[in-house]
Protein backbone atom coordinates (compact mmCIF):
# COMPACT_ATOMS: atom_id res chain seq x y z
CA UNK A 1 0.00 0.00 0.00
CA UNK A 2 2.49 2.37 0.85
CA UNK A 3 4.40 2.14 -2.31
CA UNK A 4 1.09 2.27 -4.44
CA UNK A 5 0.51 5.91 -2.83
CA UNK A 6 3.70 6.92 -2.91
CA UNK A 7 3.72 6.20 -6.67
CA UNK A 8 0.48 7.65 -7.17
CA UNK A 9 1.90 11.09 -5.87
CA UNK A 10 4.98 10.66 -7.94
CA UNK A 11 2.76 10.65 -10.78
CA UNK A 12 0.79 13.55 -9.55
CA UNK A 13 3.54 15.45 -9.15
CA UNK A 14 5.01 14.54 -12.70
CA UNK A 15 1.55 15.71 -14.41
CA UNK A 16 1.31 18.84 -12.78
CA UNK A 17 4.95 19.32 -13.71
CA UNK A 18 4.15 18.61 -17.27
CA UNK A 19 1.24 21.41 -17.10
CA UNK A 20 3.51 23.89 -15.85
CA UNK A 21 6.00 23.37 -18.66
CA UNK A 22 3.48 23.44 -21.43
CA UNK A 23 2.69 27.01 -19.81
CA UNK A 24 6.30 28.08 -20.20
CA UNK A 25 6.30 26.92 -23.55
CA UNK A 26 3.90 29.58 -24.32
CA UNK A 27 5.80 31.97 -23.51
CA UNK A 28 8.79 31.17 -24.37
CA UNK A 29 7.19 31.65 -28.01
CA UNK A 30 5.68 34.64 -27.66
CA UNK A 31 8.99 36.16 -26.49
CA UNK A 32 10.69 34.87 -29.47
CA UNK A 33 8.60 36.69 -31.67
CA UNK A 34 9.49 40.05 -29.92
CA UNK A 35 13.07 39.16 -30.24
CA UNK A 36 12.25 38.05 -33.99
CA UNK A 37 10.68 41.57 -34.77
CA UNK A 38 13.07 43.67 -32.48
CA UNK A 39 15.71 41.69 -34.78
CA UNK A 40 13.87 42.62 -38.19
CA UNK A 41 13.68 45.98 -37.09
CA UNK A 42 16.84 46.59 -35.90
CA UNK A 43 17.99 45.25 -39.58
CA UNK A 44 15.54 47.73 -41.06
CA UNK A 45 17.32 50.94 -38.95
CA UNK A 46 20.40 49.54 -39.85
CA UNK A 47 19.82 49.34 -43.73
CA UNK A 48 18.09 52.78 -43.38
CA UNK A 49 21.21 54.18 -41.79
CA UNK A 50 23.71 52.37 -44.31
CA UNK A 51 21.30 53.97 -47.15
CA UNK A 52 21.28 57.13 -45.94
CA UNK A 53 24.76 57.41 -44.90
Amino acid sequence: KEVSDLHAANEKKKKKKKKKKKKKKKKKKKKKKKRQKQARSKKQTLAEEGLLV
